[in-house]
């Protein structure tokens, strides 16, 4: 009789020791599913930072070669305007020099004007006393 009752005991401790074991192995076919979701996630996120980063990387060196482009361009523009201005300042030396050059010469015209006007009236009255002494004699 005892016998029979520990068989039976027996027998529960085993189904219920099956039915643990069951249990835990489906805990742990769980937990690898879920890690294995989790890296299959994880590996998906890193592809797309890698494509994000591979993306960003090309816009920094396009970024980096249009801010080299622009460097060159400002040092070409600085270049060209220094020597505008430098041949604006001997522009407007030569005009100042020919500006007073033209004064000076309308200054020489006014004189030989007003000589010209002078030797002008003299030869009018060397005429009128000319004739004057040609009717007296």
């Amino acid at each position: 009789k005892d016998r029979a009752r520990l068989e039976t005991e027996v027998s529960h401790l085993k189904k219920a020791l099956a039915s643990f074991e069951g249990r835990v192995a489906a805990v742990k076919e769980a937990g690898k599913k879920s890690l294995v979701e989790r890296q299959r996630s994880s590996h998906g996120q890193l592809d797309a930072l890698k494509v994000q980063h591979s993306e960003m990387s090309a816009k920094l060196r396009a970024a980096q070669a249009k801010h080299a482009r622009d460097r060159e361009e400002l040092r070409a523009t600085q270049k060209r305007v220094a020597h505008e201005k430098h041949v604006s300042a001997t522009k407007a030396r030569e005009l100042e020099s020919v500006s007073r050059r033209v004064l000076s010469l309308e200054g020489e015209l006014a004189r030989a004007r007003s000589t010209l006007s002078e030797m002008k009236t003299e030869l009018s009255l060397t005429r009128r006393d000319a004739q004057s002494a040609s009717r007296a004699a």
